[in-house]
């Protein structure tokens, strides 16, 4: 692992990064996006858990009334509230990710399946947003007991294909500044 320690910057997210998340995640759809089988919501397809993180829902996922949010449908009509879910969100996946120690294989280099990528920040950030910063950690320490190597022949298909998703999500976001 890298001998430096990542510094978390503080401000507001990339328009780059938020981009690329939305492209990925909601593509022509946009602010309107409803996926049909997980029901994430919006520009950033934001679960129910993801919007209890960004306190838009309360713990018996009823939504809390900010921005004037009421329904899944004003929270597709409110584009500031799915900004202000997103960044809310983001900072608290960023503290996951260093509470779990994720910001310390920032460097690493990875040699993934499809190819060679470095760790960055935001693609640990990203790959959380897809999977969880519990599901990050969990890949990093599986890369860790193989030599930062992808090797998934070993595991479990759901295992496997969820490794995958977040092995994707951190070579895309490689080359991407999160935080301005």
């Amino acid at each position: 692992m890298a001998n430096h320690a990542f510094r978390i910057q503080n401000g507001k997210l990339s328009h780059q990064y938020l981009d690329e998340i939305a492209e990925r995640e909601s593509k022509a759809d946009g602010y309107s996006a409803v996926n049909k089988s997980s029901k994430d919501l919006g520009r950033y397809q934001m679960g129910r858990l993801a919007l209890r993180d960004a306190d838009m829902r309360n713990t018996n996922d009823q939504w809390t009334g900010k921005f004037g949010v009421f329904t899944d449908q004003d929270f597709l009509k409110n584009k500031e509230a799915q900004e202000h879910a997103m960044e809310k969100y983001s900072n608290k996946n960023r503290k996951y990710l260093k509470n779990n120690k994720s910001y310390s294989y920032v460097g690493q280099e990875i040699d993934g399946i499809k190819r060679r990528f470095k760790i960055t920040g935001a693609a640990l950030e990203a790959a959380s947003h897809r999977r969880g910063a519990g599901a990050v950690s969990k890949y990093l320490t599986h890369l860790k007991n193989n030599n930062m190597k992808s090797d998934f022949s070993r595991l479990e298909k759901k295992d496997w294909e969820e490794f995958e998703q977040i092995e994707t999500r951190m070579r895309e976001f490689e080359n991407i500044k999160s935080w301005k």
